[in-house]
């Protein structure tokens, strides 16, 4: 039948770049997609990080790569796509993972905090979109998947630049999906909800919070950070041939309710 295509989806010949690799869910997304036999490059600020999992994982025979640096720095990020051009040509995927916490009442909150969240939330995902995603409108298209979060629909207490970048993530994927779907390059994004991370041990280290949190999932539990690896899978293959511009909760149902 005409659209249909394999199952399960061969991820054989993607080109992948990952950001925010060094650990949780951006380290399962990037360790998943090179056992399944991708080309992967992990991107983070955690050089050693990065650099012994690409060392461990090319022992195995995976095709992989480590780039190291701030995403957001422009001219770190334009010698990311230059490494990867150089060596794969144009990435097939993009996975917009980098991101920093912020946990300050509004009226406390610092200028210097402000603007260093958006440098990486929001700014890093412009820079990687740009630079690495923009070679795909030339290249046959590709998949562009940008992390928000339940941050992105909701306004939290304490979360003025987090909530604001999550919300611009959601809107930066929209135009771009908008303005690139003729060239075949799709742009989704997602909005995870609790994952067992370092980072999401740090917002609910208070117990009662995160207890009081649980008590809004459906599913009632916490996600492994590799649970995530199959909703990428999915918006990177041709599975999702007909989906961008989407922003898809991965969130045991959180904002279902």
């Amino acid at each position: 039948m005409e659209g249909m295509t394999d199952w399960p989806a061969d991820l054989t010949r993607q080109r992948v770049v990952v950001t925010g690799a060094a650990s949780g869910m951006g380290a399962a997304i990037a360790e998943g997609f090179a056992q399944v036999g991708a080309r992967v490059a992990f991107a983070d600020l955690a050089a050693d990080v990065i650099a012994d999992k690409v060392a461990s994982l090319a022992d195995q025979g995976c095709d992989v790569l480590a780039l190291d640096g701030d995403v957001a720095d422009r001219a770190t990020v334009t010698r990311w796509a230059e490494t990867i051009g150089e060596r794969w040509g144009a990435a097939t995927t993009l996975v917009n993972c980098a991101g920093i916490w912020s946990d300050v009442p509004f009226d406390e909150l610092s200028v210097e905090e402000w603007q260093r969240v958006i440098d990486v939330n929001l700014t890093g995902t412009f820079h990687t979109c740009q630079l690495i995603g923009g070679p795909m409108r030339f290249a046959g298209g590709g998949s562009i998947i940008n992390f928000s979060s339940l941050s992105g629909v909701r306004g939290f207490k304490r979360r003025a630049a987090y909530t604001v970048t999550k919300h611009g993530v959601v809107g930066l994927t929209r135009v771009i999906a908008h303005e690139w779907g003729e060239f075949g390059v799709r742009a989704n994004a997602i909005g995870p909800g609790r994952f067992d991370t370092a980072l999401a041990a740090d917002k609910y280290a208070d117990p009662a919070v995160a207890r009081k949190f649980l008590e809004r999932v459906p599913i009632g539990r916490i996600a492994a950070a590799q649970e995530i690896v199959g909703t990428i899978f999915f918006l990177a293959s041709e599975l999702s041939a007909y989906t961008t511009g989407q922003l898809l909760m991965v969130d045991g149902g959180f904002t279902a309710v």
